[in-house]
């Protein structure tokens, strides 16, 4: 467990040195525009990518249909650069920002066959090929993404760089200690083209794994809709601020997260038990983890917030301060949110979650689309604050009624 946190965190802080190393080469124009590529990028890969991950860690046969789940990695991303590409040729993105999203969606392309690896290696307790794996497309990305920057200055240059890291981390490490090969996935590919039993085996994983995938979109979303509108409303430099100091922010959710996957394993055996003492006291637990590293990070934005951005990312990134603290109150509710996704989980309560969400989403988009033209960044945070107390107030009221029924429902 360890050893995958670490490997997550890893990837995490190599994330985020590449938007500090665009902060202090490029400014704030440069961020915003690599933040509003990830924002269209991310969501279009995950979308074809589904939840194949998941389904991978958590199958009885995955020895059966190891090259089935990588081919449908791999053709979901091909199916992703074609729709970017597609966005392109309607117009809606253009320029570099079009240019920088094709090669980062290439890039996350090519991180989805690997995360379907990942997803393999787990589901056989092989955690430290797999964490090596992220530490090394850490240490890569990074590297690669801050010498082609440096050296071209060009964004789309080093994201290109930053997919031929990945690139060479997927085929000499993660395929070299797969289960599978290159070979395999092509014969199989083959056969999907030429046998109808191929194609409707693909078909029934494409069926379970939709679901699972359509939850990620959404989550992810609730995350990216802000960008979107700050992006067309204040332009790239407020974005930059912006993404930049949600940054800070999501330090807070990993630590959480991180909290709550070491207890997810008490979590969901205490749910099942009849005696619920001891899971009401791990949920007060966590619940108060959760909400000291919010309250905590509200204190140290509120006094240090302009001062910690000028550090960082330079003085042209200080103005953010106020609102890194606006940023800070969100971030608590993520924090929240979080926990209560894991509880959720541990009860068996999956549908509501997806449910919450979206209609958290829709929410995000209305009010970012009518408080950003008046209040600017304010009324974004202020937008995805309150779309936040949906899932929160729906998910923790869901907790509270199944913990004092002691059912556990579906």
């Amino acid at each position: 467990m360890l050893a995958a946190l670490f490997g997550n965190a890893s990837f995490a802080a190599a994330q985020w040195l590449i938007v500090l190393v665009l902060a202090r080469l490029g400014g704030p124009g440069e961020v915003g525009t690599f933040a509003l590529a990830t924002a269209i990028a991310t969501p279009l890969v995950a979308t074809f990518a589904m939840g194949l991950r998941v389904i991978a860690a958590t199958s009885h046969d995955v020895d059966r249909y190891i090259d089935d789940y990588v081919v449908l990695r791999v053709v979901g991303g091909v199916l992703s650069f074609i729709a970017m590409f597609v966005l392109g040729t309607l117009g809606i993105v253009e320029g570099e920002l079009l240019r920088v999203s094709l090669a980062l969606t290439a890039a996350k392309a090519i991180e989805g066959v690997s995360d379907v690896i990942y997803g393999i290696q787990q589901s056989r307790s092989d955690i430290s090929s797999m964490t090596l794996s992220l530490v090394l497309r850490s240490v890569l990305g990074l590297i690669t993404f801050a010498f082609g920057y440096w050296y071209t200055h060009s964004l789309t240059l080093s994201t290109i760089a930053l997919a031929g890291a990945w690139l060479a981390a997927l085929l000499l490490w993660d395929l070299a200690r797969a289960p599978t090969s290159g070979k395999a996935v092509i014969r199989r590919l083959a056969f999907a083209t030429s046998c109808a039993s191929t194609r409707s085996t693909l078909y029934k994983h494409v069926q379970v794994a939709w679901p699972l995938g359509l939850a990620t979109v959404l989550y992810m979303l609730m995350t990216m809709v802000p960008r979107y509108f700050v992006g067309a409303n204040l332009g790239m430099d407020a974005l930059g601020i912006f993404a930049a100091s949600v940054h800070l922010i999501i330090v807070g959710e990993l630590i959480v997260r991180s909290i709550n996957q070491v207890a997810s394993a008490r979590l969901a055996r205490w749910a099942t038990s009849p005696h619920s003492l001891a899971f009401r006291q791990l949920v007060l637990q966590l619940v108060m983890a959760s909400f000291a590293i919010g309250v905590l990070g509200l204190l140290i934005v509120s006094l240090i917030g302009s001062d910690l951005l000028r550090f960082l990312y330079g003085a042209d990134f200080a103005s953010g301060g106020p609102v890194l603290i606006w940023l800070a109150g969100v971030g608590a509710l993520m924090y929240l949110a979080a926990t209560m996704g894991y509880v959720l989980t541990a009860l068996r309560i999956v549908a509501l979650q997806a449910q919450t969400i979206a209609i958290a989403v829709v929410l995000n988009a209305f009010l970012c689309a009518v408080l950003v033209r008046h209040f600017g960044l304010y009324g974004v945070a202020a937008a995805w604050g309150a779309a936040l107390c949906v899932p929160l107030v729906i998910g923790w009221g869901r907790v509270v009624a199944a913990v004092r029924s002691r059912s556990v429902t579906t």
